[in-house]
């Protein structure tokens, strides 16, 4: 064998032991970059009604499920219908309360839903509350739903349980080029 052929064998020996000692960089991703989720900022209003269902009472321990529903608007699907409902539990002997882990659903009128967990509830001193609401998901268009909605009342229920909610957030949708228009 000539040295000219052990040199370039040698040469490309080398460069293969060099190439394959580095790490896999991955499937190359051509076309144009990917286009972020389309969001939209979302408001609302609901005029809601509370009821109020015991679970569960042993003395010092008072268990009840509270679950307000009621009709609105909301921006992105138009005449709905809103239900939140979260579990209470009241310590008596410490007068301490501890708020379980509640669930949104919107509902519109072409039974389009958007769906949603809490569990922080903020009382404020007048009265009223806030609720952080973490998006999860829905159904049709929402099925990919994600972001937060913070719901807030001004003033307590009255007698009947009933008050106005005012809700606003940003509500994501993966996988999806644009937002649907309403229908």
């Amino acid at each position: 064998m000539s040295t000219s052929i052990k040199i370039f064998a040698a040469f490309v020996f080398s460069y293969l032991l060099i190439a394959c000692d580095k790490p896999n960089p991955g499937p190359i991703e051509t076309g144009p970059p990917r286009k972020p989720d389309p969001s939209k900022h979302v408001t609302g209003q609901f005029e809601l009604k509370n009821t109020v269902h015991y679970n569960s009472s042993n003395g010092d321990r008072v268990e009840y499920q509270i679950i307000s529903e009621g009709e609105g608007e909301v921006s992105i699907l138009g005449r709905s219908e809103i239900y939140l409902e979260h579990r209470k539990i009241v310590e008596l002997k410490d007068n301490n309360q501890f708020e379980g882990q509640g669930n949104l659903t919107i509902i519109s009128e072409n039974n389009t839903e958007l769906r949603g967990t809490y569990s922080n509830i903020e009382f404020l001193s007048s009265g009223g509350f806030t609720i952080y609401v973490n998006i999860t998901g829905g159904t049709g268009h929402l099925a990919n739903a994600y972001g937060y909605l913070v719901i807030e009342t001004m003033a307590p229920p009255n007698e009947v349980g009933e008050f106005i909610a005012v809700l606003e957030g940003v509500i994501s949708l993966r996988g999806q080029d644009e937002f649907p228009p309403i229908s």
